[in-house]
């Protein structure tokens, strides 16, 4: 039986980089995955703690509704500026400029409470 050049299995073997057994690519799994999950608790953070932001803050519902509403206004229109980014410089380049901001960003000193 004559092998065939352009069977998937020979096209695994000729590349090593498509092997499932590459190391890297979990690595790179799982940091996206975090940084998801992270995202993830992000967005559903101000319904967990509605009721002490209303009381905190001094807001109505309307009030905290039209906030978390902004989260999802603002992450929709930067889809399409991110989407552009990925294009030019690349799906890896971007997630890790995206994941580096996100980590540096000052973050707010306890008050001691």
């Amino acid at each position: 039986m004559p092998s065939d050049s352009s069977s998937p299995v020979s096209a695994v073997k000729n590349r090593p980089w498509l092997r499932s057994e590459s190391r890297s690519r979990w690595v790179i799994w799982g940091i996206l995955s975090a940084a998801f999950a992270l995202v993830h608790f992000h967005r559903v953070a101000p319904t967990v703690l509605a009721t002490q932001l209303m009381a905190d803050l001094h807001l109505t519902a309307m009030m905290l509704g039209g906030l978390a509403a902004v989260y999802l206004y603002v992450y929709g229109f930067m889809r399409i500026p991110s989407g552009a980014v990925t294009d030019w410089l690349g799906p890896r380049q971007t997630a890790l400029a995206g994941i580096l901001i996100a980590a540096l960003q000052p973050q707010p000193a306890s008050s001691g409470e």
